[in-house]
């Protein structure tokens, strides 16, 4: 139902986005709407929640804890914290939070470049250096593979 633009966005992974593509779902199902209308409807959504996000939300969070682990995986984050104080400041009013263990998941905005929908930069550094890596073994092997041989054929003359 969703399209590749609406995956790759993180607001996808709302519970709100996940409310109407289930209420999309069942619509047409029902019969009630075709599906060329639902995934306008989606396809309109993203861009309106990201404007709404933009212009009406105003908040500050501040966060101490303990790193415990982080990751980074086709160029989205997870970090997870232990032992966190998470401090609200919405306007006037400020709230503490204390957590015993905060995720956090990050995407890349969809507005950089990199050739694909979602943006971001591609990760670079861990593949190219396991190819280098691979790659010089392979060398040494045949070198040494050589330097056997010919050490077995000056043996035998």
């Amino acid at each position: 139902m969703a399209s590749s633009n609406v995956e790759s966005s993180a607001y996808f992974h709302t519970s709100i986005c996940k409310t109407l593509c289930d209420t999309i779902d069942d619509l047409i199902c029902a019969g009630r709407i075709e599906p060329q209308l639902g995934a306008k409807i989606l396809k309109n959504f993203m861009p309106n929640v990201k404007k709404a996000f933009a212009e009406h939300v105003r908040e500050v969070v501040n966060m101490k804890g303990r790193l415990q682990y982080y990751r980074n995986f086709e160029n989205k984050w997870w970090w997870v914290v232990r032992d966190c104080s998470v401090k609200l400041r919405t306007g006037v009013d400020v709230e503490m939070l204390y957590v015993d263990k905060l995720r956090i998941v990050g995407y890349p905005p969809s507005d950089e470049p990199n050739g694909k929908n979602g943006g971001g930069l591609e990760p670079v550094g861990g593949k190219v250096k396991q190819k280098i890596n691979r790659k010089i073994k392979q060398e040494t092997k045949l070198e040494t593979k050589q330097e056997v041989k010919k050490e077995v054929k000056q043996e035998t003359e």
